[in-house]
């Protein structure tokens, strides 16, 4: 079994070696976990200071930690395919839980957005600050990117399956061939 060092040196070819959409998909979940922690509103109270709440905070903390464990466990599973252990076992196919976590995160985030605009009544000005809203947008891409994985192998399936009986049909030529040459040098 190789150590802990020898397998981090061969993580960027590993990256390199993955298809663009998984790129996407693990780069966008990367990005929400680090965005989780950017500012996601900030308030100005009729009195006192303007403050900042970022995905684990405020009346959305359930909604944040939610967003940030579906894309941490996400990014581990890409941690598993990048450092080859084969440790995580999927139930289904990881192209439908890239998509399911996708759309979920997206209907938390858009939750999270409406209770954010609901609780603003009590404050001078509340503004939506630009870690949800990239949050927003890079799950968007994700499960677009996650759908056209799934695609792209529904498509390579179906190849497959009708070049079958061609790949079938040019062996047996290519037999035949071999055949009638071999019997004329004989």
């Amino acid at each position: 079994m190789k150590s802990l060092p020898t397998k981090t040196a061969f993580l960027h070819k590993n990256f390199r070696d993955l298809k663009f959409e998984l790129k996407v998909v693990f780069l966008m979940h990367l990005l929400t976990v680090v965005f989780c922690f950017m500012p996601w509103v900030s308030y100005s109270p009729l009195y006192g200071s303007s403050y900042y709440e970022n995905a684990f905070g405020g009346t959305i903390k359930l909604m944040g930690v939610l967003i940030f464990l579906i894309s941490l466990a996400v990014c581990f599973i890409f941690a598993d395919k990048l450092f080859k252990t084969k440790k995580i076992k999927l139930p289904v196919a990881e192209n439908l839980i890239f998509i399911f976590a996708g759309i979920q995160q997206i209907i938390l985030i858009v939750c999270a957005w409406s209770v954010l605009m609901f609780m603003s009544g009590g404050f001078n000005l509340m503004e939506t600050r630009f870690g949800i809203i990239f949050c927003l947008f890079f799950q968007i891409f994700g499960v677009v990117a996650a759908y056209l994985l799934t695609r792209d192998k529904q498509r390579k399936e179906v190849v497959d399956f009708f070049h079958q009986a061609e790949k079938k049909i040019e062996k047996q030529a290519h037999n035949l061939f071999n055949k009638t040459e071999n019997t004329t040098k004989k």
